[in-house]
């Protein structure tokens, strides 16, 4: 088949199977199975594609079609400008953790520039998207800063541990960036940071099922906050104390619907100035307090 033939064959394939956005994926698919720009794609249309790659397309679009994520199959995740490496190990990043890291960034603008070392604890790191997005954008903007700033990421599965430092090796940062193998504190030495940060798992437990296809194909341990989605935050809350400095900062990505809930947690466990930040669509996204 030429590349126009095998266009029309996924869009088909796909659409026949109630696949939304079929045109974008199988675009995306035909430039990761051919190895080719989105420029020669529409100028090689004609090219025929070897057998080979089009028995690797077909079954990309059968993967899509069982509901495998898109960027599952690509291996591949764009986040805060970096092209991320993902695979069914971790979470995939969504644009509401950008939020998450742009209000990072304006804290350590805002607070930490005449600070001699920032040291950030990551909880619950999964792709590693939120230090290599933070130390990314901060190294070519503010250089000054990223000199230093230092990130502890911690993730208690191991696998999930592997995807982070393949990007953290990508962007050349293993030297900003520390992973241990931890159930949150427990393997950590008892020493103090700047700010803690986590986008734990917050998702109720029996609302899982509920989720669309896509989503319950990816790691329920990146998903599940227990029976009322707040397990995570509570054990953080407690422990955080012990692992920030005074005046340091805690940063929670939270559900759209607990703000309050997660207010509460951190007033009973001696926190202050506690502000909800919104995401672009003016949910209640990250919770921002000082020890």
């Amino acid at each position: 088949m030429t590349i126009n033939e095998l266009k029309k064959y996924g869009i088909e394939l796909l659409n026949k199977n109630n696949i939304q956005d079929s045109i974008v994926i199988v675009n995306i698919l035909l430039e990761f199975c051919l190895n080719i720009s989105k420029h020669q794609l529409i100028i090689n249309s004609e090219d025929i594609v070897s057998k080979e790659n089009e028995l690797k397309f077909i079954e990309c679009i059968n993967r899509r079609i069982n509901n495998e994520p898109l960027e599952y199959i690509t291996n591949k995740k764009e986040f805060m400008n970096c092209e991320l490496y993902v695979n069914e190990n971790v979470l995939v990043p969504r644009s509401d953790t950008e939020v998450l890291v742009e209000n990072l960034i304006d804290i350590l603008l805002k607070e930490f520039n005449n600070i001699d070392k920032i040291e950030i604890l990551e909880l619950c790191t999964g792709s590693g998207c939120i230090p290599v997005g933070t130390l990314m954008y901060i190294k070519d903007k503010y250089y000054e800063i990223y000199e230093k700033l230092n990130f502890i990421c911690v993730d208690i599965s191991k696998k999930a541990l592997e995807v982070a430092k393949i990007n953290a090796q990508k962007y050349d940062l293993n030297n900003k960036i520390k992973f241990i193998e931890s159930d949150l504190f427990e393997n950590l030495p008892n020493i103090q940071y700047d700010i803690i940060i986590s986008n734990p798992p917050y998702i109720e437990t029996d609302v899982i099922s509920s989720l669309n296809s896509d989503v319950k194909n990816e790691p329920i341990i990146a998903l599940d906050g227990g029976n009322d989605g707040l397990y995570f935050y509570n054990k953080i809350s407690e422990q955080a104390k012990i692992y920030l400095k005074d005046k340091g900062y805690i940063i929670y990505e939270i559900g759209y619907n607990q703000g309050e809930k997660v207010t509460k947690i951190l007033e009973n466990n001696s926190f202050r100035n506690i502000e909800i930040k919104k995401d672009l669509s003016s949910n209640d996204r990250n919770i921002i307090a000082i020890k």
